[in-house]
């Protein structure tokens, strides 16, 4: 989006020039600040006249501020995981949005569309094969194909105090011909696995380290911690199984009680821009959801648009304590 058509969507949703900077306070992960300040509030704040206030805060910590705060809330925009923000809707603490808001709603895949009527999925983390090259040459081509025999010992897996456990548990009920809402597959399934993994634990560095030493062969992990690895003389590399690549959604959502709604739809529609979603997929390699974007190869190898398989995390966030639970009555010490 030019900047003086942000400039002018925003004068017009206030009515008129303001007078003061205003400020817009957004929450977001602590690690991902300086993204944000480097990718993001540049062009926003010059194109505005608005200063960008950062919260550092985990989704877990964002939700729980604003079911205490309700609708006198700190926070205007919250960069949040979408299956917390689903569920955040549902308690009526997030505002919702339609194409009169964000006119660049009508460039968003329709699977990344919010059925709560929230904003959509900003963009995800793709989670692929994060694999050694010397122990395996040719990475598994499939999500199917961990269990096979050659791969018996090579798996460094999650536990379900990461929340890849539970993602995974899901991809293996569909493998089975299950799913979110028929899980028993995926038990079945994993219980299968357990013999190939060479641990289960909720740390995504420590899985990645023990690829990146030939401790062992395969974990699952995004192209952005590979090329980190690699840059550091480890024989890693990345793949997008043939299913596609597992989305991490998240994204911008307003807080019903904002301070600043103006400005916050604004800020919102800015990051559903092509030329926004252009730069946040090249420079931090994420499977961004507006449906006009076109990627460099280089980037396309990283970053699967086309290759995306987006799970029903509102139904992963709701069970996901009866699942850990059974997880590790069953699976960790059966």
């Amino acid at each position: 989006m030019k900047k003086w058509t942000l400039l002018l969507a925003f004068l017009t949703a206030c009515g008129s020039e303001p007078s003061h900077r205003k400020v817009l306070r957004v929450a977001m992960p602590p690690g991902r600040i300086a993204d944000f300040e480097r990718v993001l509030a540049p062009d926003f704040e010059e194109a505005t006249g608005a200063i960008i206030e950062t919260l550092g805060m985990r989704s877990s910590d964002q939700v729980a501020r604003l079911r205490i705060e309700k609708d006198n809330a700190s926070m205007d925009v919250l960069w949040i995981d979408f299956g917390e923000a689903q569920l955040l809707a549902r308690e009526n603490l997030l505002a919702k949005v339609d194409e009169s808001d964000l006119p660049n709603l009508r460039e968003v895949r329709d699977e990344a569309r919010s059925p709560a009527g929230i904003a959509p999925i900003t963009f995800s983390s793709a989670l692929g094969f994060l694999y050694n090259e010397e122990r395996l040459p040719e990475p598994p081509s499939s999500w199917a194909e961990l269990w096979a025999p050659h791969l018996r010992g090579e798996l460094a897996l999650f536990d379900f105090g990461s929340t890849i456990g539970p993602v995974f548990l899901v991809m293996a009920a569909r493998i089975a011909g299950g799913g979110e809402s028929n899980i028993e597959p995926g038990f079945e399934k994993l219980r299968e696995l357990s013999e190939h993994a060479v641990i289960f634990q909720s740390s995504g560095p420590a899985n990645n380290l023990m690829v990146a030493q030939g401790e062992a062969g395969l974990t699952f992990g995004l192209a952005s911690q590979t090329l980190d690895l690699a840059s550091k003389g480890a024989p890693v590399a990345w793949h997008v199984p043939e299913e596609g690549a597992i989305a991490l959604p998240q994204g911008f959502q307003i807080a019903a009680g904002a301070k600043e709604p103006e400005l916050a739809r604004a800020f919102v529609n800015y990051t559903l821009d092509v030329e926004t979603q252009t730069r946040l997929a090249e420079e931090l390699l994420l499977v961004v959801t507006n449906k006009n974007v076109t990627l460099s190869p280089e980037t396309s190898a990283l970053v699967p648009l086309d290759n995306i398989i987006y799970l029903d995390f509102e139904t992963i966030g709701r069970e996901r304590g009866a699942w850990t639970d059974r997880f590790n009555r069953e699976i960790l010490s059966p």
